[in-house]
């Protein structure tokens, strides 16, 4: 026998001694275990009885069992005696009374009728420049149904030679003055899809406490760290500002990315932001500045550029600027403007962007209309819609019961009861017949809606008086002097 040969017999005679070894030893341990506890080898026994059973047992019922024959007496019985689950919650009363409250009109048109008949002149319509109503426009808005459809789908599309979402975003930019714009299909999801394009987990927002509701779904769905300031409070702003960077500073973390989101004029408000200080904030503490123009493009400025013109501030120096095409453009969606950077990144990271339906070519036709219609006379137009809101206000000075918060240049104008120590509830009762009355003398408004259990801060409820170019002057001078009247008469008989 060879070496090799001999090497390998002992190899597995050791092998299995060990193995043998091993076997003994356990078979003692258990020996000695149960010896010393009979209790657990009774317990053992009986969950091996029970495994045993469980898996040899039948089942009770076959799927054939399961069916029970009922007669046609007792199919009748069971379908009398079920309730369905309601749908939807009822109804509370203040949701009962929002209901009863929505006024049907027979048009979107400046001068409109209600369901029954009686004629109104809209105050409640966004259509500040009276847009939707220009002849123009409208007939450039019919050719393009007619060459390119209703409908869109998929991203922005190619029609002959011509791109009308890509001419509407090149008009936007270079009317605004910064290097380039994306055009969203709806303006509430613009900014609720800008804030998660550029945000992530970790980094930070500043935001105002009074942000509108699209922001609030930006800023939630980005799931970055929040701190809020008081709105349109300057001083609050830098207080927080210090405090991030000196926390920042003193913890030594690294940088991430840095926001403040605020809005141009506000939605729930009406009044109008520092701009010059906050840009001076933005820079001396390194942040970014993402602005909402929802509500001041197209409606402030001297040609209608929004709160940049207005402050004679480079817009460039905005990071960000959203804007909404539905307002005062009377077409349809929302835009973000900025670097090519800035609007090439959310083509590809642009949540509502990416995953929707391209905006109607004939909205983007009607937006580039109306830009091209500001850029030709929109000295003109914003002298006149200035004039009117001017106008309102000035026939509102010293109103006994109402106040407006709402700054002079804004055509979103809010009036809410100066008398804070009436319960939410009742103001928003107040208000509503304060409509009613108004409605009766020919004037639709209405009052502005949130959603109040989102927001941080509870605001009063008010008024929202929109102005408009299409509007007279003797029409929006009657209009202040009704609601003054009214509330007198409304108030009066509650004191009463």
């Amino acid at each position: 026998m060879s070496n090799t040969s001999a090497s390998l017999m002992e190899d597995v005679y050791a092998y299995f001694n060990q193995t043998v070894i091993f076997f003994g030893n356990v078979s003692t341990y258990c020996q000695s275990s149960y010896q010393n506890d009979p209790i657990r080898t009774f317990v053992e026994f009986l969950l091996l009885l029970f495994a045993a059973y469980y898996v040899l047992r039948k089942p009770r019922t076959s799927p054939d069992n399961n069916y029970i024959d009922l007669t046609e007496k007792e199919i009748d019985e069971l379908v009398d005696d079920w309730q369905p689950e309601p749908l939807v919650s009822p109804l509370t009363d203040q949701e009962q009374f929002e209901l009863e409250s929505i006024p049907i009109l027979d048009s979107v048109r400046l001068q409109t009728k209600l369901s029954d008949g009686r004629p109104v002149i809209n105050y409640a319509s966004y259509n500040f420049l009276n847009f939707a109503e220009d002849p123009a426009i409208n007939k450039s808005v019919v050719e393009a149904l007619r060459q390119c459809g209703l409908g869109a789908c998929g991203p922005p599309g190619f029609y002959g030679n011509q791109d009308k979402h890509l001419k509407l975003e090149q008009d936007i930019a270079r009317f605004i003055g910064v290097q380039g714009s994306i055009v969203y299909a709806q303006a509430f999801q613009t900014i609720s899809s800008v804030i998660p394009a550029f945000l992530k987990r970790g980094d930070l927002l500043v935001v105002d406490d009074n942000a509108n509701f699209a922001i609030q779904k930006g800023v939630q769905i980005s799931r970055s760290s929040i701190r809020f300031f008081k709105h349109n409070d300057m001083k609050d702003l830098e207080r927080v500002l210090n405090e991030i960077v000196t926390e920042a500073a003193a913890a030594r973390k690294p940088l991430t990315r840095r926001f403040i989101v605020t809005e141009g004029i506000s939605e729930k408000l009406g009044d109008m932001v520092d701009l010059p200080k906050l840009i001076m904030l933005k820079k001396k503490y390194k942040f970014r500045l993402i602005l909402d123009e929802t509500w001041s493009f197209g409606t402030c400025g001297r040609s209608g550029r929004g709160i940049t013109e207005h402050y004679g501030i480079d817009p460039n120096e905005v990071d960000m600027i959203i804007g909404s095409l539905s307002n005062s453009i009377a077409a349809g969606g929302g835009f973000c403007a900025g670097s090519l950077m800035v609007t090439n990144h959310q083509r590809l990271s642009g949540l509502a962007f990416i995953f929707s339906a391209s905006l109607p070519s004939s909205l983007a036709v009607a937006g580039y209309e109306a830009i091209a219609r500001l850029e030709e006379s929109g000295d003109k137009i914003m002298n006149a819609l200035r004039d009117r809101c001017a106008r309102f206000h000035a026939c509102m000075y010293k109103s006994k019961w109402l106040e407006s918060p709402s700054h002079i240049e804004s055509p979103s104008i809010h009036l809410r009861l100066r008398d804070q120590t009436i319960p939410h509830n009742e103001q928003h009762r107040i208000l509503q017949q304060i409509i009613e009355k108004c409605k009766d003398d020919g004037f639709l408004l209405s009052r502005s809606k949130t959603v109040e259990k989102l927001d941080k801060v509870k605001l009063p409820p008010s008024i929202r008086v929109c102005v408009s170019t299409g509007h007279a002057n003797e029409s929006v001078e009657s209009l202040a002097l009704a609601i003054k009247k009214h509330a007198d008469e409304v108030m009066s008989s509650n004191e009463s």
